[in-house]
Parts: structure tokens; C-alpha cells; sequence
């Protein structure tokens, strides 16, 4: 218990503004949309007769719960704040500091028993739990719901080491877990899952004919509690219909017709300067964008432009022919980016980064 302690008061320290404050929030956007979510779940276990994902707002639209992610895990879990009588505000940012402390000491039972080594464990919770992914992205309540994802992961690890069905169980219930707290977070975790299984058993030259019965069992399990809410969003989307990609981005095309080299480096110096430029709210997606393409750009036999040099050759005079291609390649990667960067990018850079961040986490307690 001297690690919960001691993540609790990280918590204390980190948070302080926070807790100075506890009828504030951040800013007038997402967070009130969470409390409002919060409360709808209240609302529904005091009886409120419209339809889980039905509530009161766009009528006379069905399903619109899920227009955006539902968690409802986490949503469940702040309702006894509510029940008690707390201020929606001060429920909701107890349950958000909760989430720091729960997923650091997630991490640190994961830790711990992969390394033995309560210290290491600790100092590998505090990095998970106080990621500064999370304070960048404070003010989004299911992004700060992880904790679902280090105890599965333990699950996993118990189960391939013992072939247990209640250890393969316990993993699947986590991982539905994860799914009704961020959705985001669960389509990662289970490519990452599955891949940490893979590579446990073959590590481990762990006895296969033994697990699949409970694995099948688990991911049952798994499925089922899935089933329902994977219906709603599909209901929902099919009902209001799909985005449709851009038109006129042929982007195969201009590879082909310019040479992919050259193309691929103009696009490379473009998608750079877009991420460059993205807003404050998406920091973290720039920030992996321009490695990534910086990294790219060498690869490709370059080097990165300096601010002054991307001007000129944005603003430089050029003829329009064959050779032009590029820039035109590079315009529909920049448009390819600005179409896809709120649905596509920021889920992938962004939300998916957070695995990453696990297993790097894991390597620091390792000491590698």
C-alpha cells in the first residue's frame, strides 16, 4: 500500500490546482459535455424512461449517445459521488484525479510483478500515471481512463504463465472494460494485446494446446460484452449515414505519374509544414507527425528544411509541367492530412501513442 500512497500524494502534488479548485473546470468545452454525460447515466438508474442511448438532446434524432464515446464505465463509476450528494462538478474531478492514481498503481502491479522489484514498479507507475500526454489532454475525461489496460495485460501474463481460465477471463472482462470507458483506447489495446500474446507465448515457449480452449472462452466473453455497444454504434452510423472521402485525391496516381521518390519527398516537406501549423489542441499530434516526417525526409535522401528555406520554396517561382507534379502530390497530402486529422491522425499519433508509452514504461522498470 506504500506505492498507492505514494501515487496518491504524486497526485496531490501534480493536481494541486486542481484541488484548490474543485468546483472549476478547465475550460467550458469537453468537460461539460462529460459531466453532462456522467449525469445521463445518473439520470438512467433514477429511472428516467428514454432509452440508454437515446437521451435528451438533438430530438427527435435516436442514438445520439453515440455521437460521441459513451463511457459509460467510467460514468458508472462517478454516479455513487452523485448518489452521495456531491456537486456534479466536484464528482466529476474526483473522478478524474481518481483516474491518475488508478492507472499509475495499475501499472505498478504490472510492473511489480514482471520485475520483482517494487521500486522499479513504482518509479514505472508514476511515468504511466502521470504521463504528460494526460495533462496535454486533461480535459478529456475517457482519455484519461487506462486503467483497464495494465491489469489486463497482468491477466494475460498470469494466464500464459498458468492457463487458467479465471486469469483468461478476468482479461477478457478488462479489456470489454476498456471498451465501455474509451473506445479510442480499446481499438489500440487489442491489436497491442494480441501482439504481447504472441510474442509471450513464443518467448515463453508457453504450452499452446493448453491455452486456446480458455483464450476462446475469454474472448467469448470478450465478444459478447462488446456485442451490445458495437451494435449501437453501428445502428447509429448506418442510420445517419457515412463520411464520404474526399473527392478528386488520387494520390496513387501522382506517385506513379511523378516518380515515387521525388513526390513522396515534396509531400514529406508539405506534411511537415501542415503539422507544423496544426492547432494547440492537437501539440501531441505534431509533435510525432514532424519526427516521423523528419525522419522520413532523410530516408529519402534529404534533409529537414529550415522555416526560411520552406518559404522560399513555397513562395519560389516554378513553371507548371511534369516537373510540377510534386507540388501537386504535396497539396493532396495536405489535404489527405486536413481531411483525415480529426478522424484519422489524431486517433492513430494521439490516442495510439499511449500503448507505446506502456511498454516503454515497462522497459524503464526492466532497465532497459
Amino acid at each position: 500500500m506504500l506505492a498507492l500512497a505514494g501515487l496518491t500524494g504524486a497526485a496531490a502534488v501534480l493536481l494541486w490546482p486542481q484541488i484548490r479548485q474543485m468546483y472549476s473546470v478547465p475550460d467550458l468545452g469537453d468537460p461539460l459535455f462529460s459531466i453532462w454525460r456522467i449525469g445521463w447515466v445518473f439520470h438512467k438508474l433514477h429511472g428516467d424512461p428514454r432509452p440508454l442511448f437515446s437521451p435528451n438532446i438533438f430530438y427527435p434524432h435516436e442514438l445520439t449517445f453515440t455521437y460521441s464515446d459513451s463511457m459509460l464505465l467510467p460514468a458508472l463509476t462517478a454516479t455513487p459521488l452523485l448518489f452521495a450528494g456531491l456537486h456534479p462538478v466536484v464528482a466529476y474531478n474526483l473522478a478524474t484525479m481518481a483516474s491518475f492514481i488508478a492507472s499509475g498503481f495499475a501499472m505498478y502491479l504490472l510492473a511489480e510483478r514482471l520485475t520483482g522489484s517494487p521500486k522499479a514498479a513504482f518509479v514505472s507507475g508514476l511515468l504511466f500515471g502521470f504521463y504528460p500526454y494526460r495533462f496535454e489532454h486533461y480535459s478529456h475525461f475517457e482519455l484519461q481512463m487506462t486503467y483497464c489496460m495494465p491489469l489486463a495485460l497482468l491477466a494475460l501474463h498470469a494466464f500464459i504463465d498458468t492457463a487458467r481460465v479465471r486469469h483468461a477471463l478476468t482479461a477478457g472482462l478488462l479489456a470489454a472494460g476498456q471498451l465501455y470507458s474509451s473506445m479510442y483506447y480499446a481499438v489500440f489495446f487489442t491489436l497491442y494485446a494480441g501482439w504481447v500474446v504472441v510474442h509471450s507465448v513464443w518467448l515463453r515457449r508457453a504450452p499452446v494446446r493448453r491455452l486456446i480452449v480458455p483464450a476462446l472462452l475469454a474472448g467469448a466473453v470478450a465478444a459478447a460484452l462488446a456485442w451490445p455497444l458495437a451494435r449501437t454504434y453501428s445502428a447509429a452510423r448506418l442510420g445517419g449515414g457515412q463520411r464520404e472521402a474526399p473527392h478528386g485525391l488520387d494520390l496513387a496516381a501522382l506517385l506513379l505519374a511523378a516518380g515515387a521518390r521525388e513526390v513522396l519527398a515534396a509531400a514529406v516537406d508539405d506534411a511537415r509544414r501542415v503539422a507544423r501549423a496544426g492547432a494547440a489542441e492537437h501539440r501531441d499530434l505534431d509533435r510525432v507527425v514532424e519526427v516521423v516526417l523528419d525522419a522520413l525526409a532523410v530516408a529519402l535522401g534529404g534533409r529537414a528544411e529550415q522555416p526560411h528555406q520552406q518559404e522560399e520554396r513555397h513562395h519560389g517561382r516554378h513553371e507548371v509541367g511534369v516537373r510540377d507534379l510534386p507540388g501537386a502530390a504535396m497539396h493532396g497530402v495536405a489535404a489527405l492530412l486536413d481531411a483525415l486529422d480529426d478522424d484519422r491522425l489524431e486517433l492513430l499519433f494521439c490516442h495510439g501513442q499511449l500503448s507505446l508509452w506502456l511498454s516503454m514504461t515497462l522497459c524503464t522498470a526492466c532497465g532497459l
